[in-house]
């Protein structure tokens, strides 16, 4: 999904029988017609994969987390419409609250990727992601700002189409406010700096520079 999509600064995780769309280019590749999605947990080549982690609060009160997570996927392995992409990463984290109302998070993230269908196509995939926030509530209110880093890079033979390299940052700040116990409402915006090569196979340009905001309610039950 990272080589083919990029990097995505979104809350919603996709669920087990979650279809996502594929970028235009990635059928038109593939001499299909787009648009064209898959679904990321299909079952494709009955490998059980495991994860193991843990925590540990230090003498400060902080949080420090760790995560190691492997599908032990079959990368030969395809049902002809996705492959087994054999992946595997390690996460790490830190938690802790200084002060009064203030949060300081911290995550870094490192992993692989690797489709092996035959010689000519086989791909390799190396991905990494870091994140530092801060966030200081008071009262009702509370004010964040987020730093993101991300970046993959493909090794792989083909020499049709550029690699599925990409790079960039984020930062994001927002403001919510929440007037009763079941709502929070919540105004963001976010700015992106990216370099993605895939999108020289539809003619845009390599570098995009991005800027969003958006206005959010939400209710808790």
């Amino acid at each position: 999904m990272l080589d083919y999509r990029g990097w995505a600064l979104i809350e919603r995780p996709a669920g087990l029988l979650d279809k996502l769309r594929l970028p235009d280019e990635v059928p038109m590749h593939q001499h299909r017609s787009p648009p064209a999605s898959f679904q990321p947990f299909a079952e494709i080549d009955h490998q059980p994969g495991f994860y193991v982690g843990g925590r540990w609060t230090d003498p400060l009160g902080g949080e420090l987390s760790y995560l190691h997570w492997d599908n032990r996927g079959d990368p030969s392995v395809t049902n002809g419409k996705g492959y087994a992409w054999d992946t595997d990463f390690d996460s790490a984290g830190y938690k802790i609250m200084p002060a009064e109302g203030l949060t300081l998070l911290a995550q870094a993230m490192r992993g692989a990727t690797s489709i092996h269908p035959t010689a000519a196509s086989e791909s390799d995939g190396h991905f990494q992601a870091l994140y530092l926030l801060a966030s200081q509530e008071w009262g009702r209110f509370r004010l964040s700002g987020r730093f993101d880093a991300f970046g993959t890079h493909e090794d792989t033979p083909v020499t049709t189409r550029p690699h599925f390299d990409e790079h960039g940052k984020a930062y994001t700040a927002a403001l919510s406010y929440r007037p009763l116990a079941w709502m929070r409402w919540t105004v963001e915006w976010v700015h992106v700096d990216s370099r993605r090569q895939q999108r020289l196979n539809v003619d845009l340009p390599i570098e995009a520079h991005e800027n969003q905001a958006q206005l959010g309610v939400r209710l808790f039950f």
